[in-house]
């Protein structure tokens, strides 16, 4: 299937499940966005004539490029702030470029990508793990950490939505896809257990500092804690959440630095 086909396809599954046009669209616009011209208008007849219709139009015989998005890699081992459902010591150190809290171990800052010192000499201020007390559930801060765990295998992805220009799509590439989810959980048996292509998206409201998240109009539905999400149903994530795509269950943990003590 190329790169037109794929693209009609996930916007008539959108469109089945329940989102609107222009929403399906938005989500698909990252996709879309790379093709020529020549192409662009192809797929929009396409999608014109399935909405008057309701029938597909004949594939497109041209070959298109996949569409480049970034990747989330997974992680190995079990995520450092998650283990047991509970939250490990975080030891938290400033950069000295652009002020942001780092984790200790880390090598370079994640906002500014300036070397962190391993000589912490200069960084005494005094600092404290963040704790149950300190943050609601649903905090989530500029300097804190996304931690999604698959549930039973030592992989997990650790993200920072607040930093991305885009909402991060989860679900699963197939073959030579045009479209790459942000986080890929092909490898992971995704497709057996019911996972979508485009299955849920995520993205990060810096008023409310919190992660929302909402299905992509996915074929075997998004469940929060057991409860179905509607395609046009926004939720906001909690620390310690349970997310289920399909059958595919994730643990969600939040992590957030250290403050400054006076």
């Amino acid at each position: 299937m190329n790169a037109l086909n794929e693209l009609f396809a996930e916007y008539v599954r959108m469109r089945k499940n329940g989102l609107e046009s222009r929403e399906a669209l938005q989500h698909l616009r990252p996709y879309i966005e790379p093709l020529d011209n020549k192409s662009k208008h192809h797929l929009a007849a396409m999608m014109r004539q399935w909405e008057q219709s309701g029938q597909a139009s004949p594939a497109p015989a041209t070959n298109d490029a996949p569409a480049q998005r970034s990747v989330i890699k997974p992680l190995s081992g079990p995520p450092p702030s998650a283990q047991r459902g509970e939250k490990a010591d975080v030891e938290w150190i400033a950069c000295p470029n652009c002020g942001k809290m780092n984790r200790r171990e880390d090598v370079f800052c994640y906002q500014c990508g300036q070397i962190l010192e391993e000589d912490d000499s200069q960084f005494a201020t005094q600092t404290f793990t963040a704790t149950d007390d300190l943050y609601r559930d649903d905090f989530f801060g500029s300097d804190s950490i996304l931690i999604m765990e698959i549930r039973h295998i030592d992989r997990y992805f650790e993200l920072r939505p607040q930093t991305s220009s885009h909402e991060i799509v989860i679900g699963r590439s197939t073959g030579n896809s045009a479209m790459v989810p942000d986080i890929d959980l092909a490898e992971f048996g995704a497709e057996d257990l019911g996972v979508s292509r485009l299955h849920l998206a995520l993205k990060y409201d810096g008023e409310s500092e919190a992660i929302q998240v909402h299905d992509l109009g996915s074929s075997n539905g998004t469940f929060l804690n057991g409860q179905r999400l509607n395609p046009t149903e926004v939720r906001v994530l909690r620390h310690n959440d349970e997310l289920r795509l399909g059958r595919f269950v994730m643990r969600i943990y939040f992590s957030h630095p250290g403050q400054e003590l006076d």
